[in-house]
């Protein structure tokens, strides 16, 4: 008990130097109150080991002041960590004690690593689609969120650019027919003689010329957007009021996740107009940090990690999910490890932009001593449980713990199996040793 009246001669203390704290420095009084402790107690103050750090043995050995063994005491017991168990209140449902205990038990787990990720669209089911040519929109058919399959029509443009291809396409269709007629009569005049060879050549090569430049005309044509099928069709129908006039289709199916086109807006060549991807299959982007980055690089080179996503907007809904490790990236800017999954979403409840929750499983399952994580407590930084002794007395054992699945917690040191531990109630046994903690004061 000499520590403990030393403990309470120095929190008096500290608390004289704190009202004189307007008079003198607060490193000068706590030095003065140093200095009177050292000359109380003839030395300097040594910091007992706390009960966590000592053997059952040496705990149950020990003798309080009253001459008995401290942890049978009434008044000194919180001093190493132990209470008696709870006896069973009279008129209690089912005969239940306030405290229950569970045995720790030996259960098959697998090495799982939960991180948090991001739902975003799968880039190889994704498409961008553009403005080829220049012109003012006039019909946006389709709107953020539709369904689209291949073919459909997202926007109609009005192009004098595509209008003035249409022009030169046919008047260079119109030259070339009149080259092929030329070169055919200088064919037949040379056949029967009448014509000399070089009227021939030079009407090959107009020809050539002329067929030349209708390629040109409709290639210009095809970078506009022209499907073939319409080049084929083109008349002198087609030099009008509509000339001008095409439709951008999508050239996939799926869902239109982006969209920036607006009725009478003018738009330019290249311009971004659509997103389309097909949310069927979606990326889940992972972020992993710290030391369990080790973890991940520790498995096989290449091998696909398998998991479970879940998202707190889709209650109950669990969706599998594959990671690349081989293309796994460190962020420069977060110091996080990416991981690219693929998930199967045919019904497309997953979106992009929901936040997840997946759990990677980095191994086959082994055998580790677990506990109810309800066992497991904390105090001044440290994790601990109260095991029950033959003589139903509760004491606090250090341990060590590892990963939480499912209501069970892994104990990696400080407990063997078959050990029995306070599940139910256990804070009760917390809050009993540590209010005697507390209520020792300057009084005492």
């Amino acid at each position: 008990m000499e520590s403990r009246k030393l403990l309470v001669a120095a929190l008096c203390l500290a608390a004289a130097a704190c009202q004189r704290a307007s008079a003198e420095p607060a490193p000068a009084a706590a030095g003065r109150v140093e200095e009177r402790l050292a000359e109380e107690s003839g030395g300097p103050v040594v910091e007992e080991p706390s009960d966590l750090d000592r053997p059952v043995e040496e705990l149950r050995a020990e003798m309080c002041e009253h001459g008995i063994p401290t942890y049978k005491c009434a008044e000194c017991r919180y001093e190493v960590g132990m209470v008696p168990a709870p006896a069973v209140p009279s008129g209690a449902a089912g005969g239940e004690s306030l405290v229950a205990t569970a045995k720790v038990e030996t259960r098959a787990l697998s090495a799982a690593l939960d991180v948090l990720g991001e739902v975003v669209v799968a880039d190889d089911r994704t498409v961008h689609v553009s403005s080829r040519t220049s012109g003012v929109i006039h019909g946006t058919p389709v709107r953020l969120g539709h369904d689209v399959f291949a073919g459909d029509v997202l926007v109609e443009i009005d192009s004098p650019e595509l209008a003035d291809a249409k022009t030169a396409f046919l008047l260079r269709q119109a030259e070339r027919s009149a080259a092929s007629r030329s070169l055919a009569r200088e064919r037949s005049l040379v056949r029967e003689g009448v014509s000399a060879g070089r009227d021939r050549s030079e009407a090959q090569a107009a020809y050539n010329v002329a067929d030349l430049l209708l390629l040109e005309a409709r290639t210009r044509l095809r970078m506009l957007g022209l499907p073939e099928p319409e080049i084929d069709g083109l008349d002198d129908d087609a030099i009008g009021a509509d000339a001008g006039h095409i439709a951008v289709a999508a050239p996939l199916p799926g869902t239109v996740t982006w969209v920036d086109a607006a009725l009478g807006e003018t738009v330019e060549v290249g311009r971004h107009l659509f997103i389309i991807s097909d949310l069927s299959t979606v990326w889940v982007w992972v972020d992993v940090v710290g030391e369990d980055i080790a973890r991940v690089l520790e498995q096989p080179a290449g091998i696909r990690l398998r998991g479970t996503l879940r998202c707190r907007n889709l209650p109950g809904a669990a969706f599998p999910v594959e990671l690349d490790t081989h293309d796994a990236v460190v962020d420069e800017t977060t110091r996080t490890l990416r991981l690219r999954g693929t998930v199967s979403n045919p019904e497309r409840r997953l979106r992009p932009g929901m936040f997840v929750d997946v759990r990677i499983e980095l191994s086959a399952p082994r055998s580790v001593p677990v506990v109810p994580e309800e066992a497991v407590l904390w105090d001044e930084g440290r994790e601990f449980v109260f095991v029950l002794l033959p003589d139903r007395t509760f004491v606090r054992r250090p341990v060590t713990v590892g990963r939480g699945i499912d209501g069970w917690t892994e104990i990696v040191a400080g407990l063997e199996p078959g050990a029995e531990v306070a599940t139910r109630g256990a804070f009760l046994l917390k809050s009993d040793v540590l209010r005697a903690k507390m209520g020792a004061g300057c009084a005492d």
